[in-house]
């Protein structure tokens, strides 16, 4: 029986989560722009999740990111603290 090399095993599964958020991430990305969120951040800037929505023209529960936690760089236009900490 032939041994499993772990590191090549550890890049394929790496390489297979990669292009799995991937694959999530563009229906996602579709839903942005059929909502016209980029379009709004566009003319607004960083703003608030409630304030996208408002100036997108949805409702709130619409905009997915509104789970601002303000520990990562994931949401740039969150005025709510949503910002690489240094701590």
């Amino acid at each position: 029986m032939t041994e499993l090399n772990e590191t090549t095993l550890n890049e394929l599964v790496g390489r297979v989560l990669g292009d799995l958020g991937g694959a999530v991430s563009v229906p996602l990305v579709r839903i942005g722009d059929a909502l016209g969120l980029y379009k709004a951040l566009k003319e607004i800037g960083p703003a608030k999740p409630d304030e996208l929505a408002e100036a997108a023209g949805c409702a709130p529960r619409y905009v997915p990111w509104r789970g601002c936690s303000g520990r990562d760089m994931s949401m740039p236009w969150c005025r709510t603290g949503c910002r690489r900490s240094t701590a």
